[in-house]
């Protein structure tokens, strides 16, 4: 079956959408249903909006919290909480238990993840075991901003001599092929990998993403912006949770502290 993402993606190719259009479509899907459950229950009472997205889920051969954790944490930016969610360190607990997940991280050129300027630098992924898949420079096609530069600490030069992203393709797809990708801030790496794919008209690979970082602001619960919540930068959750941060803003640097993060609340 495929994943919610790889159909996500294909909505956009053959209806001329964007991704987050296509998801905000999916997200309609669900209220839609749970309205309709909501008005023909069935006997028993059982969450409509619950039943809807297991439905929607089975659909798409899914795991439910998988399902919800992309529209909800991933696409669905003004969609409620909901309350069967699984706790994070019990979500954490599941991934290592089932395996066959990596954890992602992207330096880039720019802020925004659909700028046409914007394209990866430096990728690094782990695999279940903290154990690295790719750990490499990309030469993009333009200069690294100054600011930028600054914040990453990745020059010009450094890049030169780098493969480029269609080089790097087919490892990246070889590392991230039929799993749950872990991204801390997945809004941000995953549509510029999107992005990067279809500019370069390769073909996104099929798997499921989980953003560490809007499900530690539901763990936490610190208001803020998000619902209710603020979110923490992956600097303070490795701080709050005792976790060393090195190298941050690198690549492997804030992988490994996304995996030992993951590790940490998984242990809880």
């Amino acid at each position: 079956m495929q994943t919610l993402q790889s159909k996500l993606c294909q909505l956009r190719n053959w209806q001329h959408k964007t991704l987050l259009k296509a998801a905000s479509d999916a997200e309609m899907d669900v209220r839609k249903l749970a309205k309709i459950e909501a008005r023909y229950p069935v006997e028993g009472y059982v969450d409509p909006t619950r039943l809807a997205y297991e439905r929607i889920a089975k659909a798409y051969g899914m795991r439910e919290e998988v399902f919800t954790a992309i529209l909800a944490y991933h696409f669905g930016r003004g969609m409620r909480e909901h309350s069967f969610m699984p706790p994070l360190p019990e979500v954490a607990h599941q991934h290592f238990k089932i395996g066959n997940f990596c954890v992602l991280d992207c330096e880039t050129t720019g802020k925004d993840p659909h700028a046409e300027e914007t394209e990866i630098v430096e990728i690094a992924i782990l695999d279940e075991d903290g154990l690295p898949l790719l750990d490499t420079f990309i030469r993009p096609t333009r200069a690294i901003p100054g600011d930028v530069m600054e914040l990453h600490g990745i020059t010009d030069e450094m890049v030169a001599s780098a493969p480029t992203f269609s080089d790097i393709y087919p490892q990246i797809v070889a590392a991230i092929e039929g799993k749950t990708v872990i991204v801390y801030n997945a809004d941000y790496d995953i549509y510029l990998l999107d992005n990067l794919i279809n500019r370069n008209k390769l073909e996104m690979p099929r798997f499921d993403q989980y953003c560490l970082m809007r499900a530690y602001a539901n763990y936490l619960k610190r208001p803020g912006k998000y619902g209710n919540y603020a979110w923490i930068k992956l600097s303070e959750a490795c701080e709050l949770q005792g976790v060393i941060l090195t190298d941050a803003h690198r690549a492997m640097g804030d992988t490994m502290a996304t995996f030992s993060l993951l590790k940490t609340l998984a242990n809880k």
